[in-house]
């Protein structure tokens, strides 16, 4: 009887232990934007619905740097698909893409960071928004998007708010195409040759996740809306989404760490105010102290101490 209830209060035990380390499985909310990946912040939505709108092409994947594509193909009225949550490109390749462009194809990229190559390129900028600094500044809550070809229509969803942004636009070359939150371009259209290259700066608006709430897919047919109607091909990019630096270009001379710390505004700030402190220091604290000057001991009349010690 004794064993009996001993092998029960083990199983009660067990059994606890057991529920408490059961955790939910939460989703990864990491950006991948590949189209294989049907997690909230994968692409996997978007590749099928471009899929289903463009019927009478085959999608071609592409794991290469672009220039390699475009040494390897002669399109003259294709569509080349790029998602990513940063996108980093070479000066060559940058020079790739507008050949690719003048001759009259399209090319669509949606990320969160564009290389300041390809923003040169086009004479223009981009403010956007660090999603750590989201997380430490800015609370979850319902952001939104819009398209100027649906004025009044928004296309929104519950996640940290959408607040990249274009400016210093060239309207010479350049036309807005699509608005944030506050009311700044978040999808541009630029014009080179016969072709065009559209930029989006919110790539999780393409998102499984904002494509699956209410009647989000709709944006993804207005952000294609613009493009060919058929493409001679349709390219989707799965090359730049997996690369977290840009490659060493052959025109560059070598690695300069003043110019990478430049290249950010934060560490520009850092790296200034610790020159000035260093200054500072210099200035005021660099001078020569004085040591302390030792106090000298009067000679002892050790003749007298020897008397004094005898007697």
């Amino acid at each position: 009887m004794i064993y009996k209830h001993t092998y029960l209060l083990i199983f009660c035990i067990a059994l606890l232990l057991a529920s408490c380390t059961t955790k939910d499985n939460l989703p990864s909310l990491r950006e991948s934007f590949s189209k294989n990946d049907s997690k909230p912040f994968g692409a996997n939505i978007a590749y099928r619905q471009l899929e289903a709108m463009l019927t009478d092409n085959i999608i071609r994947n592409k794991n290469q740097p672009f220039i390699s594509t475009w040494q390897s193909i002669n399109d003259t009225a294709s569509l080349y698909i790029c998602v990513a949550s940063k996108l980093f490109v070479t000066s060559e390749e940058v020079d790739a893409m507008m050949e690719y462009i003048q001759n009259g194809n399209d090319m669509v990229i949606s990320a969160g960071r564009i290389d300041e190559n390809l923003l040169n390129s086009i004479k223009c900028d981009e403010m956007y928004a660090d999603i750590y600094d989201e997380n430490l500044f800015e609370k979850m809550k319902d952001t939104k998007t819009s398209m100027l070809s649906k004025p009044g229509t928004y296309y929104g969803y519950f996640y940290y708010p959408m607040q990249n942004h274009f400016i210093n636009i060239d309207s010479s070359t350049t036309k807005v195409l699509g608005l944030n939150a506050n009311g700044k371009p978040n999808s541009i259209v630029y014009f080179h040759g016969k072709g065009r290259l559209f930029l989006q700066c919110e790539p999780r608006a393409l998102s499984n996740y904002f494509l699956l709430t209410h009647d989000n897919q709709q944006y993804l047919q207005q952000v294609f809306a613009y493009t060919g109607n058929v493409p001679e091909h349709v390219y989707w990019d799965d090359y730049y989404n997996k690369l977290s630096n840009r490659k060493k270009s052959k025109n560059d001379n070598g690695f300069s760490t003043l110019s990478e710390i430049l290249k950010h505004p934060s560490l520009t700030y850092a790296f200034w105010l610790a020159l000035l402190l260093l200054f500072f220091y210099i200035l005021f604290g660099g001078k020569r102290i004085q040591r302390i000057i030792e106090q000298i001991k009067p000679n002892e009349n050790t003749t007298l101490t020897f008397t004094e010690t005898i007697g």
